[in-house]
């Protein structure tokens, strides 16, 4: 089964690993470990279509086990830093500029995105799924482009 599936288990653990190949292969192994423990819940004379989709799924599970059990917790600053003194304003206003495009809800995923908040933590604070967090970055970036290529 591992044969079988080794490329798709390597590019979903490429895909999600932020460290590189040394991470991949962490992860890979990280998956592999838990195909071997849960093996009996596969399903016995299962279709090459259910079997893709099983070990996906707990593939992406331990991938995203691995992922929250790294995160790191950020501290927030009681003091604010003044915007005109952070080494970022410049970068921030040309942001401002390029964002006239985005509606107000792309407008405020930006926002918390350039403050830090990871996209679970966006996802929660607006009411709505991580994925679409993903999806509105990706949508914001690309607006963006488009904008910096006019002007």
């Amino acid at each position: 089964m591992v044969q079988r599936h080794r490329r798709m288990i390597r590019a979903i653990c490429l895909w999600h690993a932020t460290g590189g190949a040394v991470e991949c292969d962490d992860l890979v192994q990280e998956v592999l470990a838990a195909l071997w423990h849960y093996r009996h819940r596969l399903r016995e004379g299962a279709t090459p279509e259910e079997e893709r989709a099983w070990v996906r799924f707990h593939c992406r599970s331990v991938v995203q086990h691995q992922y929250r059990r790294k995160r790191v917790e950020t501290v927030r600053l009681d003091e604010q830093m003044p915007l005109a003194d952070a080494p970022q304003a410049d970068a921030r206003e040309r942001i401002a500029e390029l964002a006239t495009d985005l509606t107000a809800h792309e407008r405020k995923v930006m926002e918390m995105t350039l403050d830090g908040y990871e996209a679970d933590d966006i996802a929660r604070e607006l009411g709505i799924k991580s994925r679409s967090v993903v999806q509105i970055r990706w949508r914001i970036v690309k607006k963006m482009k488009q904008k910096s290529q006019e002007i």
